[in-house]
C-alpha cells in the first residue's frame, strides 16, 4: 500500500525489511486485493531499501524458506517469457534474464544452510529477491520474476480467501510448491508428439460456456471480474485455433529445445525446498485432490500472460495435462487422454 499510495501522492517512501522472504522489496508493482481479485497495480521504486542482516536473520523459519520459494519460482517464470517471445512476440531482454539467472545462482547453494542463518546465506537470499524486484523495474512489468508459477499461488490465495478461511503459509511457500508443478507441465509438454496431436484436432475446440463455468467454481464471487478481464484475450473460434496451432507446430523444436534448457527437472526443485525444510506439495498448503485439479486449469486465467499452462490449453491439452499431474502429487496413476500420443 506504501508503494502504491507513493506512486500516486509522488511522496518517496523508505522500506525497512524484517525478513527475507520475497522480492517485492525493489519492485514498481503494486499486487492488491480488488473486488476479491489479486490485480497487480503500477507504482514505483522505494527511495532506499534498509535490510539489517542481524534483522533479516532473526525472522521466522518459514519466512526464509519463502523466499527461496520466491526465487526458485524464477526458472519457470524465465521459461515462460521465453515462450511468449517465440509464440507471441512479446518483448524480452537478455540482460534482464541474466540479472535474474545471477539472482538465482546466488540461492543454489544457500538451501542446505538456511537453517543455520549465518550472515552470508542471508545476505545471498536478500541481495537475489532485492535484484529480482530490481529486474521488473528494468522492463517495466513483473515478467522477469512471475510466471504460471506465481499464478498458481495467486490463485489459491484468492481460492482461500473468497471461501472464508485462513492459511499459515506466505506466497513464497505457495511459489516454491507451484514451480515444481509448473516443471511437471514443461516436463509432460516434452513428451508430447506435436504432429498426432495436431492431428487429433482436439485444440479446435474451446466451450465459452464449459470455461465460465470452471471459473466461477474456482472463484466464486470473483469471477465475473475475471471472466471479463480475460475472456477478450482467448480464442474460441475454430479458425483462430488452428492458426495458434499452427504456430506452436512451427515452433515446437525451439519451444521444446528452451524448456530442456532451462527447466530444471520437479523432482530437483521439490529436493532443494525438502533440504532447506520447506514444504514441496499441494497436500501441505491443506489442497485437497480436485481443489488442487481445479487450480490448474483455471490459475492462468487470472492474467493475460502467456505461459505453459496457456500453451498446453492452445494444444487442446489441458485438462489431461492437470489430470497427469494431479496424479503425480496425489500418488495415484495418471490419467491420461487415450488419444493423446506421446514420444
Amino acid at each position: 500500500m506504501a508503494r502504491f499510495l507513493s506512486s500516486k501522492l509522488h511522496i518517496p517512501y523508505v522500506i525497512v525489511g524484517t525478513a527475507p522472504s520475497m522480492d517485492g522489496y525493489a519492485s514498481v508493482v503494486s499486487p492488491l486485493i480488488v473486488d476479491g481479485v489479486k490485480t497487480t497495480f503500477e507504482a514505483v521504486y522505494p527511495l532506499a531499501i534498509v535490510a539489517d542482516l542481524d534483522i533479516m536473520k532473526a525472522a521466522p523459519m518459514p519466512m526464509l524458506r519463502a523466499g527461496l520459494g520466491d526465487i526458485l519460482g524464477k526458472y519457470t517464470a524465465l521459461a515462460d517469457w521465453h515462450l511468449a517471445h517465440v509464440l507471441q512476440e512479446e518483448y524480452f531482454c537478455e540482460t534482464v534474464e541474466k540479472l535474474v539467472r545471477t539472482a538465482v545462482g546466488k540461492c543454489e547453494m544457500v538451501a542446505e544452510r538456511l537453517h543455520l542463518r549465518e550472515n552470508n546465506t542471508i545476505e545471498s537470499l536478500t541481495e537475489a529477491l532485492i535484484l529480482s524486484g530490481l529486474a521488473i523495474g528494468m522492463v517495466g512489468v513483473s515478467r522477469p520474476a512471475s510466471g504460471e508459477e506465481h499464478h498458481l499461488s495467486h490463485c489459491w490465495e484468492m481460492m482461500t480467501m473468497n471461501r472464508g478461511k485462513t492459511t499459515p503459509w506466505l506466497h513464497g511457500n505457495n511459489v516454491g510448491v507451484g514451480v515444481g508443478i509448473i516443471a511437471e507441465a514443461y516436463k509432460y509438454l516434452r513428451t508430447l508428439d506435436i504432429e498426432k496431436v495436431f492431428e487429433s484436432g482436439k485444440y479446435l475446440n474451446l466451450d465459452k460456456d464449459q470455461w465460465k463455468g470452471h471459473l466461477t467454481k474456482v472463484y466464486g464471487r470473483s469471477a465475473p471480474t475475471i471472466i471479463s478481464f480475460k475472456e477478450g484475450s482467448l480464442s474460441f473460434d475454430e479458425l483462430e485455433r488452428k492458426g495458434n496451432m499452427v504456430r506452436i507446430k512451427t515452433h515446437w523444436k525451439e519451444l521444446i529445445k528452451l524448456s530442456r534448457l532451462l527447466v530444471p527437472e520437479p523432482e530437483a526443485i521439490r529436493d532443494t525446498l525438502k533440504i532447506a525444510g520447506a514444504i514441496d506439495t499441494p497436500q501441505q498448503l491443506g489442497l485437497d485432490r480436485e481443489t488442487f485439479r481445479d487450480s490448474l486449469i483455471a490459475a492462468k486465467d487470472i492474467r493475460k500472460r502467456y505461459g505453459v499452462l496457456q500453451l498446453l490449453e492452445d494444444v487442446g491439452l489441458l485438462e489431461e495435462a492437470a489430470n497427469h499431474i494431479t496424479g503425480i502429487y496425489y500418488s495415484e496413476p495418471a490419467s491420461l487422454d487415450d488419444s493423446v500420443v506421446f514420444v
